[in-house]
């Protein structure tokens, strides 16, 4: 086994591992898109289409999973008058705050990746729009029950 072991284990090496390392080309197309074209880059209509549809289901991925703004909680009547006058009171402007920035989010973030996906690698807006999908599918599984309940309350109320 003196160097033996070494020539051994460095030819099983080769046999194993080095077969999947000589990758001649890597091809870049997808269902008959080029995926590191940039739309910018291309000029033809499906190019152009893709990252509009990125905005837009970033655009619908934003207002699914925004939390609807919560009325202040309503006053309980056996609690002291010092602490009735305080609860439920958000400090001012903080829900102002809150809602201008979620409005913000909802409408320019949507156009900041609609913008990104049109400059960058028609690749990567296809990525974020598989997980747009996952996401909207994932909120709507997750929250769509306790939300129709909501509104049936709502309704018998």
């Amino acid at each position: 086994l003196n160097g033996h072991a070494e020539k051994t284990i460095t030819a099983i090496n080769k046999v194993l591992y080095f077969s999947f390392l000589k990758i001649d080309s890597v091809n870049s197309w997808f269902f008959g898109l080029d995926l590191v074209k940039t739309p910018k880059q291309a000029g033809t209509w499906i190019y152009l289409l893709i990252p509009l549809i990125t905005g837009i289901l970033q655009y619908f991925q934003a207002q699914a999973s925004m939390p609807k703004a919560s009325p202040t909680a309503a006053v309980v009547q056996d609690k002291p008058s010092s602490i009735k006058a305080t609860e439920g009171k958000k400090p001012e402007g903080q829900g102002d705050f809150q809602k201008a920035m979620n409005t913000q989010m909802k409408y320019m973030f949507p156009l900041m990746i609609g913008w990104f996906s049109y400059t960058l690698p028609i690749g990567l807006a296809l990525y974020w729009n598989i997980f747009s999908i996952m996401g909207i599918m994932q909120y709507r599984k997750v929250n769509g029950k306790s939300k129709m309940l909501n509104v049936k309350q709502t309704v018998k109320d």
